[in-house]
């Protein structure tokens, strides 16, 4: 029988994803990671406007990166919220005459088989998160 656990820590503040591998055994399913990435709606910015964008995980899915994708606008910001159920853009265009096009990709995770994906939100989550984690971790020793 083989035992792991894998810690993966995404932080953006305090929000972070913790993604654990618990035992294998013959009943059990393979621990496998799932990896989407989730483009957003194309964004028309008229000269001199700016406009933001939220692109949604799918369900079950936590975000873990927020990706603006090239283009001749400017970036305000690309994060991650801090449900890590979306990634957020605000976009501006810097030209007074012409139109350009922005757009905005989410990377997304979720557990699957033997693999389990936690959230933490706040510090208190955070730090229980990383107790629970470390009994564990000793458990399996």
């Amino acid at each position: 029988m083989k035992r792991g656990v894998l810690l993966a820590l995404v932080a953006a503040t305090v929000t972070a994803v913790f993604v654990q591998v618990g035992e294998s055994s013959a009943g059990k399913k393979k621990a496998t990671l799932g990896i989407r990435t989730v483009a957003g709606r194309t964004l028309h910015i008229p000269p001199g406007a700016t406009a933001t964008e939220d692109v949604k995980c799918p369900k079950n899915f936590a975000a873990v990166s927020a990706d603006p994708l090239p283009g001749a606008n400017d970036l305000g910001y690309a994060s991650v919220h801090p449900s890590l159920s979306k990634a957020q853009f605000l976009f501006g265009n810097p030209s007074l005459t012409n139109t350009y096009d922005s757009v905005g990709e989410a990377v997304c995770v979720a557990g699957a088989g033997n693999l389990y994906i936690r959230r933490a939100s706040s510090a208190r989550a955070l730090s229980r998160a990383r107790r629970e984690l470390a009994q564990r971790v000793r458990e399996h020793r």
